[in-house]
């Protein structure tokens, strides 16, 4: 596939392609003195968020604004994006901002999508809830079983409810280990 360029709305000087590229073109300025001369374009540096998306920043009447790649290039070659949809990443790559990689799902399809490639573990220590270590949900099951400590006892030394306990040795949570 050859690289397709589109100009960027609201931002007249800045194109993006289909493989996720964004650059300036060339244009002609004329400065305070009325000289007039050619700025020459160039292709913008992206640089990832905390969470890895690509964003590139754009200025126009002297403000910036940061842009994501991805939704730019969703934009302008699948086109506007649904109420309340996403752009998801087909393979999972935050960096791979190809056209043919996005796809417009709903928030629902975009978690579910998240979990089947394994981009989001939501799974004991991994959980963002999670307040114990697999070392310790291991104790709390060994300690319980012994019969010497009830699950409001073990709840009071690990710091959690007891109903946390009562899942964890009915295995309800924590299944995996």
């Amino acid at each position: 596939m050859t690289e397709e360029w589109k100009n960027v709305p609201d931002y007249e000087h800045v194109e993006v392609s289909n493989c996720g590229n964004v650059r300036t073109i060339d244009r002609m300025i004329i400065n305070k003195l009325g000289h007039e001369y050619l700025i020459k374009g160039k292709p913008l540096k992206s640089k990832p968020n905390p969470a890895g998306y690509l964003r590139v920043s754009l200025n126009k009447d002297g403000h910036g604004k940061r842009e994501y790649v991805h939704r730019l290039v969703a934009q302008l070659f699948i086109g506007d994006c649904p109420e309340n949809y996403q752009v998801n990443h087909k393979d999972g790559n935050k960096l791979n901002n190809h056209v043919d990689n996005l796809e417009y799902v709903t928030m629902s399809q975009n978690i579910k999508h998240a979990f089947q490639t394994g981009l989001t573990q939501n799974k004991g220590e991994d959980h963002y809830k999670s307040s114990l270590t697999a070392e310790q949900v291991l104790e709390i099951r060994q300690l319980y079983k012994s019969g010497e400590y009830s699950q409001r006892e073990l709840a009071k030394v690990f710091g959690v409810s007891r109903g946390c306990i009562k899942d964890i040795v009915n295995r309800k949570n924590w299944r995996h280990i």
